[in-house]
C-alpha cells in the first residue's frame, strides 16, 4: 500500500537525516518504503516543493552553534583527568597548531564550551584549554604529575575561563529579500532582542545581538547576494575581504573549495546529485591585447554579473582564475546542470560588453565561453572527500578541454558518476 503524502514526507526526511545511522539491515528493510516516498513525492511538486524547502534549514540549525570538540577528543582527555595521566596533544589557536605535553586536573564546562585545566609538561602555572581547539589526544601511560601545589590547583579550578572569543556578540542588521520573511520568520537567528521586520519594498530586515561565529559568516555566504550587511560594516568588509574576489565581487577559490567539501559530504549523505559547470572566456588574450588591461577588467565583471544574473538561489557561482569562471549546482542532474551551462553560453554571447575605448568611440564586444560540466551522485562511500573533489573539477576541467578543442563557445558533458 504506498504511503500517504504526510507519511512519504516523513520517510523522505528519515531516509535524508538518519539514513547513515541506521543499522544494515533496518535500512534495507525500509528500502521499499522509501523508494515510494520518492516516486509518491515526485508526482506532488507541493510536497516536493516543501521538501526542497527543509533544506534551507540546516542553516538556521547550525548557525551560532556553540563549538563542539571531536567526541573522540573529548574521551580521551576525561580518561587523562580520571586516571591522572600525561596527554601529547595538537592544540589549534589564532590558525597555528603546536604540538605539547600536558597534565591534564579539572575539567569544566561554560557557555556551553568545554575545557581542560592543565599545566604544561614544565610549567608550574595552570590555565585552561578550549577541548574543541585540540585536534588529536594520546594518552600516555606516564603518570600526570602537575608542578602546581594541589592549594594553586584547587584555586584554579574555583575561576572558570571566560568564553572563547566565537561568543562574543555583536549587534547585527541585516535586509533579505521579501520572499525569504516566512522561512526566516520560522527560523530566526539565536540571540538577543533579535527583530524580524515586516517587508518594504521587496526587503525585510534582520537586527538583534547575536554571538559572532564562524557559522554565521558560513551562514552569510549561504545566502550569496540575497543578504544585504547593514551592520556591522566591519563584518560585510571581512566577508568581502576573505570570502569574495575583489574584482568580480564573487566567491573567490579558495571560498569555493570549501562549500564544494560540504556540498559533496550533503550529497554522499543524501545522494542527491551535485553537478560542477566550469567557464573558460574564450580568446581572452586578444582581449587584454587588443583593449587594454581596464576593458579585460571590465569584461571579467561582465560576465561575473551574466553568472549571479543566471544562478539560482540555491547555487553558487566563483571566480576560478584569470578568465576561468564555476558554477556549484546542488540538487542538480547532468541533464540540467547541461542546460543551465547552455543558458549561460547563450547569454554572454547574446549580450555583448558596451564600453567607452581609448578614442573615445563606443565599442561593443562579443564574448563567448567553453563551458564543461562533471556530475557526482555520492552514492560511492570512497574516496575521501578531498579526493572525491579532485575528481569531479577534473572531470570537469576535462569536458571543458573537450570544449575547446570541438571549437570553442560550447557546452561539452563530462564522464558522469551520476544515476
Amino acid at each position: 500500500m504506498p504511503p500517504s503524502a504526510s507519511h512519504a514526507l516523513l520517510l523522505a526526511l528519515a531516509e535524508r537525516y538518519l539514513g547513515d545511522l541506521l543499522p544494515p539491515s533496518v535500512r534495507d528493510d525500509l528500502q521499499a518504503d522509501f523508494a515510494a516516498a520518492r516516486a509518491m513525492l515526485a508526482d506532488c511538486p507541493a510536497h516536493a516543493d516543501w521538501l526542497e524547502t527543509t533544506r534551507s534549514f540546516h542553516h538556521w540549525d547550525d548557525i551560532l552553534a556553540d563549538p563542539q570538540p571531536d567526541p573522540a577528543v573529548a574521551d580521551t582527555m576525561r580518561q587523562a583527568v580520571f586516571d591522572r595521566r600525561q596527554v601529547d596533544i595538537d592544540y589549534r589557536k589564532a590558525g597555528h597548531v603546536q604540538a605539547a605535553r600536558i597534565h591534564p586536573f579539572g575539567w569544566v564546562r561554560r557557555n556551553n564550551v568545554q575545557y581542560v585545566a592543565c599545566t604544561f609538561w614544565n610549567f608550574a602555572n595552570p590555565l585552561w584549554l578550549a577541548v574543541h581547539r585540540i585536534e588529536s589526544a594520546t594518552l600516555q601511560a606516564i603518570p600526570a604529575a602537575p608542578s602546581a601545589t594541589c592549594e594553586v590547583r584547587a584555586a584554579f579550578l574555583e575561576h572558570p575561563p571566560m568564553a572563547p572569543t566565537p561568543d562574543s556578540s555583536i549587534q547585527l542588521e541585516l535586509e533579505f529579500p521579501e520572499h525569504l520573511h516566512a522561512m526566516i520568520g520560522e527560523r530566526p537567528p539565536r540571540g538577543h532582542g533579535v527583530e524580524i521586520g515586516a517587508p518594504h519594498d521587496g526587503w525585510f530586515r534582520v537586527q538583534g545581538e547575536v554571538p559572532d561565529s564562524q557559522g554565521l559568516r558560513w551562514w552569510l555566504l549561504g545566502f550569496n547576494d540575497q543578504v544585504r550587511i547593514l551592520r556591522p560594516k566591519t563584518l560585510k568588509h571581512e566577508l568581502h575581504r576573505l570570502l569574495f574576489d575583489p574584482l568580480t565581487d564573487l566567491v573567490n577559490r579558495h571560498e569555493f573549495a570549501l562549500a564544494l567539501s560540504r556540498r559533496l559530504a550533503e550529497t554522499r549523505r543524501t545522494h542527491q546529485p551535485l553537478s560542477l559547470v566550469m567557464l573558460d572566456l574564450d580568446y581572452f588574450k586578444q582581449v587584454n591585447d587588443r583593449f587594454g588591461h581596464p576593458v579585460g577588467d571590465l569584461a571579467l565583471k561582465h560576465v561575473a554579473a551574466g553568472l549571479k544574473a543566471s544562478c539560482r538561489t540555491m547555487d553558487l557561482a566563483a571566480r576560478y582564475g584569470g578568465e576561468e569562471f564555476i558554477l556549484l549546482l546542488p540538487y542538480t542532474s547532468e541533464a540540467d546542470a547541461v542546460a543551465i551551462a547552455e543558458r549561460v553560453r547563450q547569454t554572454l554571447e547574446q549580450q555583448p560588453l558596451t564600453f567607452t575605448a581609448a578614442n573615445a568611440d563606443t565599442t561593443t564586444l562579443t564574448l563567448t565561453a567553453s563551458l564543461g560540466v562533471a556530475t557526482e551522485d555520492g552514492c560511492t562511500p570512497t574516496p575521501p572527500l578531498d579526493e572525491l573533489a579532485k575528481g569531479l573539477l577534473k572531470r570537469a576541467d576535462n569536458a571543458l578541454l573537450e570544449a575547446k578543442k570541438a571549437g570553442r563557445n560550447r557546452v561539452c558533458p563530462g564522464s558522469s558518476r551520476a544515476a
